[in-house]
């Protein structure tokens, strides 16, 4: 991969402030490979702090308002798949773990979050740690019952969405 862009061979994600204006990237491979990390982004910046930015909080802040409820998932593809089924109060962490920065730009629009990561060990993990932050016990419900059924269910919550709406 030596002269290589580092996001050759992925599907490229713009990150957007709130804002809108766009100040970094995620990539996802194309093709699976043992060798290649499965998610590549920007380098952090003097524009861009992973841990201030929140994956499709541009285009879901006026749905968070209205709705009064935000829905925090995984990453990219999770936001989009929401997006596809009608859910547009959906944000992404992308990878991270929630922050405080995070939280209080939810906190903006609602004090009502609810976290519905992937139902794997990984996700539980991250999801479970949520009330260690301080000040998030307040606002941030972890949905157990719905991370449990997405795991049983063998999928993300993109794939099963349309019975949460």
């Amino acid at each position: 991969n030596v002269g290589h862009h580092r996001f050759f061979g992925r599907v490229i994600f713009p990150v957007h402030t709130l804002s809108g204006k766009v100040v970094a990237f995620g990539g996802r491979v194309l093709k699976k490979d043992e060798k290649t990390a499965k998610y590549v982004n920007s380098p952090e910046s003097e524009i861009y702090h992973k841990s201030n930015e929140l994956y499709g909080i541009y285009f879901a802040k006026q749905a968070i308002m209205k709705q009064d409820r935000c829905f925090l998932v995984e990453g990219y593809m999770d936001v989009i798949g929401m997006h596809q089924v009608g859910v547009e109060n959906g944000v992404a962490s992308s990878g991270t773990a929630l922050t405080q920065g995070q939280i209080r730009l939810i906190h903006r629009f609602t004090n009502n979050i609810t976290v519905l990561y992937d139902g794997d060990a990984a996700g539980i993990k991250a999801a479970t740690t949520f009330p260690d932050i301080h000040g998030a016990s307040d606002i941030i419900r972890y949905d157990r019952y719905r991370t449990d059924n997405i795991r049983d269910q063998g999928g993300t919550f993109d794939r099963i969405a349309p019975r949460f709406s």
